[in-house]
């Protein structure tokens, strides 16, 4: 069947007449949906620059799209909860290990990891507002040594933590001008 804008959608049925499979081939592409019991249960949307998306629908309704590049590589995973909110999203580098991962809260806060390759990493976390509020970095062992808070997007503490000793703290006074008046206390 052809619509108006062009684009050919072809179904295929079962013996007893549900459908299993629909495959749409638009200007952009081509996209296949998978059909189980009734069930969509995966898309798979090939675009004509090679790159491609496929999206797993779990039975809870939940569901993930990994993208791939043009070499077939993947380059994101992306979660959904069961109402379609984007829950998790994970980027990975060229020899497939995760570079970044984002965790997004439904009042819209999110949380962005930073996972470097020598096992160092560092959250930050980004109110609803999208201002920055905490940022933590860890060591390669998952030691925190940083720690460092915000305020409207202004750095008021922050915490140097060093393996089996001191922990400094630094409380940041901001003045009107913009100037820091910094007090810095350490503790065993």
């Amino acid at each position: 069947m052809t619509d108006q804008s062009g684009n050919v959608q072809t179904s295929v049925y079962d013996a007893h007449g549900s459908l299993t499979s629909q495959v749409t081939v638009t200007a952009s592409g081509v996209s296949e949906k998978i059909v189980v019991n009734g069930q969509l249960t995966q898309q798979d949307d090939y675009f004509n620059d090679l790159t491609s998306v496929i999206h797993t629908i779990n039975a809870d309704k939940t569901q993930s799209a990994m993208a791939y590049d043009a070499t077939g590589t993947a380059v994101s995973n992306t979660l959904f909860d069961v109402n379609g909110n984007k829950t998790t999203e994970y980027i990975f580098r060229a020899d497939g290990s995760t570079s970044q991962q984002y965790d997004f809260k439904l009042d819209g806060s999110i949380v962005q990891h930073d996972l470097n390759l020598d096992g160092s990493q560092s959250s930050t976390l980004f109110g609803p507002n999208g201002m920055i509020s905490e940022y933590a970095a860890y060591d390669a062992s998952g030691f925190k040594t940083q720690d460092l808070f915000f305020t409207n997007g202004t750095e008021t503490t922050r915490y140097d933590y060093v393996q089996g000793g001191n922990t400094t703290k630094y409380d940041f006074t901001w003045t009107a001008r913009r100037t820091s008046r910094c007090s810095a206390r350490t503790a065993r």
